[in-house]
């Protein structure tokens, strides 16, 4: 073992000043104490947000360790964190852990607060035991929270699909964005047996019409004939015939 050497910085550098000899090893030390970082006002989605760093590494809160929905944390103004060793996981990660609240709603109607321990992983580390809740920038501002909704038939019934994926879960999540409209009409343009529309996409189709889409995470909803394509934003859109008159 080796002895501490007291220095101090200069111009960036921890000078040693000693007289040396062959053999002489210099081991450095840095800690790595968690903080958190603050989201920049300026970045609508995380305002009033904070995420925990320790050292380079971005940390984030996922549904195997947290049995409550992550979603709903509420994180302390100056929280403490405890790094807790993992051999077992992922060849070997370190926790975090730390006292949080998880907001919900009574019978009543009025909002709750419930003291958890949350536990949070590397970023690097998350989905490698499944699909399912995670977040990394956590609310520190009652005006960024979700508090837990009371619980529904429809929430608490099971969503199934033969494509499994994680934006099934939006059909009974009971989330609506507040900028999002459930019903938006995207016309179709005239097309005709084995033409091509204005945006490279084959149709079979006639007449202009308009369609309503319904967005969802992740996938969209929609009525419209068979053989037409839409291209909105990233999403090409193929519509399917249905029945009835609209």
């Amino acid at each position: 073992m080796g002895e501490p050497v007291q220095s101090e910085l200069k111009d960036g550098y921890f000078c040693i000043d000693r007289r040396w000899k062959k053999g002489d090893k210099v081991a450095v030390h840095f800690d790595m104490e968690p903080r958190t970082v603050k989201a920049n006002n300026k970045v609508e989605a995380d305002r009033g947000r904070i995420a925990v760093e320790r050292g380079p590494i971005v940390y984030c809160a996922e549904w195997p360790d947290n049995d409550f929905d992550v979603l709903s944390v509420f994180m302390n103004r100056t929280p403490e964190f405890e790094v807790v060793e993992k051999p077992d996981l992922l060849y070997g990660i370190n926790q975090l852990k730390t006292d949080a609240q998880i907001l919900g709603y009574d019978d009543r109607g009025r909002l709750t607060a419930t003291d958890v321990k949350l536990t949070l992983i590397p970023y690097y580390a998350w989905a490698h035991r499944g699909a399912g809740a995670m977040a990394v920038w956590l609310p520190q501002e009652l005006s960024a929270s979700r508090p837990t909704m009371p619980a529904t038939l429809a929430s608490e019934s099971k969503v199934d699909a033969s494509h499994k994926v994680k934006s099934i879960s939006a059909i009974n999540d009971r989330l609506v964005h507040r900028k999002m409209r459930m019903t938006v009409p995207y016309p179709i343009t005239i097309g005709g047996p084995n033409r091509e529309l204005p945006n490279g996409y084959p149709t079979s189709f006639r007449p202009k019409r308009l369609f309503p889409v319904l967005p969802y995470i992740g996938m969209m909803m929609l009525l419209g004939e068979d053989a037409a394509y839409r291209k909105v934003g990233r999403c090409t859109i193929k519509m399917h015939k249905v029945s009835g008159n609209r």
